[in-house]
């Protein structure tokens, strides 16, 4: 019985891994959680840009490339939004990894968030669509070395990984979606990226109200000075710093934001990283003091994200910050 337990145990084991290297192998299946469309149009179209915006949803629904390219329009800047929602530091840093594998594009200058590091995630089968982050061992290594204080004791996050990978595998062997993924075609996304999707409006109830008042008071200027974790050594850092050195051979200029409207958790961890960042391509738009109205009720959509009109604040901000680090001297 003992015997037969372990090879069980070695079998599961041996299928997790073949399924998560089969994955890791297919950008279609690797990101099946974002829109497929979107990822197989950049990488058919990626000539026809030379800006790219990577992160997650802070990204993809708060920035209108349209009005972007409009007020750095001295620059000929073309961008392309290849932000998704529930990507997270490890599937933002592989996603613009694997645009730089491309050795021929017009690519001028990436843009990526600075995302909180996220362990705990939405396992519900009724999430299925947002569920499964990190698909390859490298993210899975990304995360337990990276020292953000992923949440809950080994056990829980050794389930959490189970489940993670329960889900990529329940998703690959789905024929259905496999072939629906397998037979896309760019014609159908020539929109894609182009266009904020804002997120619907929250009502204003007292409780997000006293939300919003919490991460204002966590992102002020005296509460981000005193954010100072020990984040020297830790992997995201490291793949950051690889991607840098990525960028520069290629001659692309690697610019990092700091989005606004992060939770206390998420913004000690990301401020500390961004103070061992190079400064000139950093960019901050958090700092509540400087940019009241992203954390005004009027420009909200949920207690992490703008609404329609605050996408529209956001990205002027965010243009007009680029546009200096650009035109700046190096």
């Amino acid at each position: 019985m003992g015997k037969l337990t372990v090879k069980v145990i070695g079998l599961c084991l041996l299928v997790i891994l073949i399924t998560n290297w089969s994955v890791s192998q297919v950008k279609v299946l690797r990101y099946k959680n974002f829109d497929p469309y979107r990822v197989n149009h950049l990488h058919h179209n990626l000539n026809d840009y030379n800006v790219l915006f990577v992160g997650s949803s802070r990204f993809g629904r708060q920035i209108d490339v349209k009005l972007f390219d409009s007020i750095t329009t001295n620059l000929n800047f073309h961008s392309y939004n290849y932000s998704f929602d529930a990507a997270f530091a490890p599937t933002s840093i592989n996603l613009a990894n694997d645009v730089l594998k491309q050795s021929s594009s017009n690519l001028k200058v990436l843009i990526l968030e600075l995302a909180p590091i996220e362990f705990m995630g939405e396992l519900d089968p009724g999430h299925v669509s947002r569920s499964v982050n990190w698909y390859s061992l490298y993210d899975l290594q990304f995360l337990y070395s990276s020292g953000s204080g992923a949440s809950g004791s080994f056990y829980d996050q050794l389930e959490t990984s189970l489940n993670r990978f329960y889900l990529t595998a329940y998703r690959m062997f789905s024929v259905g979606e496999f072939w629906k993924r397998s037979l896309l075609s760019k014609e159908t996304c020539e929109l894609a990226g182009t266009g904020a999707n804002p997120l619907p409006e929250l009502k204003k109830t007292p409780e997000l109200i006293l939300k919003l008042d919490e991460i204002r008071h966590s992102n002020s200027t005296e509460r981000l000075a005193s954010y100072n974790l020990d984040l020297s050594s830790s992997s995201y850092l490291i793949a950051l710093n690889r991607l840098a050195k990525k960028c520069q051979k290629r001659n692309i200029r690697l610019l990092t934001v700091v989005a606004p409207k992060m939770e206390a958790t998420g913004i000690s961890f990301i401020e500390s990283l961004a103070k061992l960042l190079n400064q000139k391509n950093l960019i901050r738009l958090n700092n509540a003091d400087e940019y009241p109205a992203l954390y005004s009720t009027e420009l909200t959509a949920d207690p992490g994200h703008l609404n329609a009109k605050g996408v529209q604040s956001f990205t002027e901000y965010l243009s007009l910050q680029v546009r200096q680090v650009i035109q700046q001297k190096k």
